[in-house]
């Protein structure tokens, strides 16, 4: 009984994530970083590929590199700032990967960010063809 309850909440978890809902008296909120995610790409790959997807979408796009991370700023067409975060980083494999992970200056626009870590990863899977 208490694996099925425990498989029943891990769904409940799973599927409501970043969702917050009342039980009882008590507040929970169900946190799963949405907005962070490991690409397998290069962080130029990755870099390259972001800002051509912001442009194509009509964004305007600012890109500062540092030394292991590139930042690059934009703005949707809402008006709403943002800026993703991209840092080299290995695999568990030691193979190179690059995190990203987006920063919103107001509400976040999940359907843009989903949309933009499937346009990096298909480059990615471009790269290993």
């Amino acid at each position: 009984m208490n694996r099925v309850l425990g498989m029943l909440c891990t769904g409940l978890v799973i599927a409501l994530a970043g969702c917050a809902f009342n039980v009882g008296k008590t507040r929970v909120d169900v946190a799963v970083k949405v907005d962070e995610q490991a690409i397998d790409a290069t962080l130029d790959t990755a870099a390259a590929r972001l800002k051509a997807e912001l442009e194509r979408r009509g964004l305007r796009v600012d890109v500062s590199p540092e030394a292991d991370a590139v930042r690059v700023v934009s703005t949707t067409k809402a008006g709403d700032k943002f800026t993703v975060v991209l840092i080299r980083s290995r695999s568990a494999a030691g193979k190179e990967q690059t995190k990203a992970r987006v920063e919103w200056e107001k509400s976040p626009d999940r359907e843009l960010w989903l949309g933009l870590i499937v346009a990096i990863g298909g480059a990615a899977l471009q790269a290993q063809r």
